[in-house]
């Protein structure tokens, strides 16, 4: 398994750090979703996305020394920001993992899961993943779904969306045009219902 391409962050998502909108483009195009195939990774505040039906877990490398929780079906967040958990049915341990946290296009992990209170595992309570790609395109529209820090309080580090097109690709990272921030960090990037990598880095500004 290597998924080394970039895009948009750092590990801190307190909302006072977002800075200068690093990984918005413009306008925050990105929309609410609901979506179980994405969880919310904590204390670290990372995305992950479940990739096969043994309930494993892809995200970014930088994202796993403090991963010990995965969040699904996340409600809003508080008015100053703070998270808010979901339903105890919707949590699961994180049991184990490995990666590579060595800048861009060297950024990635995988992680195991285990049960949640009712005994079962993600895919046995959500029954869908996203499985790996086998390459990678040059060009194409992306989507992305994560948990993002957002100046609109209630959305920040909850589940939205946004897509657009491939920028670039080089030998170890991909860009493009996609609405990202502080939160998207190991954040799927999806083409054709595939993974061909994770948001890992931004370019500050645009």
């Amino acid at each position: 398994l290597t998924i080394e391409f970039i895009a948009a962050q750092e590990v801190d998502v307190n909302h006072s750090d977002r800075g200068d909108n690093c990984g918005i483009c413009g306008p925050d195009d990105r929309t609410p979703a609901v979506n179980e195939n994405f969880a919310r990774l904590m204390p670290v505040g990372c995305s992950a996305t479940i990739y096969n039906e043994a309930s494993c877990f892809v995200t970014a490398g930088h994202c796993l020394t403090n991963a010990t929780v995965l969040h699904f079906n996340v409600p809003a967040s508080s008015g100053n920001c703070a998270t808010n958990q979901p339903a105890v049915a919707d949590q699961f341990p994180v049991t184990s993992y490995d990666g590579v946290n060595a800048g861009v296009g060297a950024d990635y992990g995988a992680m195991t899961s285990g049960t949640n209170s009712e005994g079962q595992t993600a895919y046995e309570r959500y029954g869908t993943y996203i499985p790996l790609a086998n390459s990678v395109p040059g060009s194409g529209n992306i989507d992305i779904t994560g948990f993002g820090v957002d100046d609109e309080c209630t959305r920040s580090q909850t589940l939205q969306y946004h897509s657009g097109p491939i920028s670039s690709l080089d030998s170890a990272s991909l860009s493009y045009e996609v609405d990202v921030t502080y939160g998207n960090s190991g954040s799927s990037i999806i083409y054709n219902n595939t993974i061909i990598g994770v948001v890992t880095h931004c370019s500050y500004g645009c």
